[in-house]
């Protein structure tokens, strides 16, 4: 899930969607992806933006909004289901936290992306 941030989703060197685009090319670009597995994704650890790469081709890109966008409180930018029940989970606050789907929020260790 892709959320509170800029994205662009595409196929080859075809630009599908991006975070702007009208609902119905979102809508039309999202089913390109029926089907693909995921077979690779990548955070570029200074700033947060993240590649994830299909199996057919397509490769989703988004990048973080800059902290506090949308609000006093950190907003989560991805979340990746993991088939174990888990998820990855990083914030605009280039914060990441791998935990439970129903984990409260109280019980999350957010971590640093940044390089220390």
């Amino acid at each position: 899930m892709v959320e509170y941030c800029s994205w662009r989703l595409g196929q080859g060197d075809v630009l599908l969607a991006d975070s702007d685009s009208p609902h119905e090319r979102i809508d039309a670009a999202l089913r390109v992806l029926e089907g693909q597995a995921l077979t690779a994704f990548a955070v570029d650890r200074s700033t947060g933006a993240v590649a994830f790469k299909f199996d057919l081709g397509a490769e989703l890109c988004a990048r973080p909004a800059a902290a506090g966008t949308y609000g006093d409180k950190p907003a989560d930018q991805w979340t990746l289901f993991r088939p174990d029940g888990r998820c990855l989970v990083v914030r605009d606050d280039l914060q990441y936290a791998i935990q439970c789907v129903d984990a409260a929020d109280d019980d999350v260790i957010w971590t640093s992306l940044l390089p220390s």
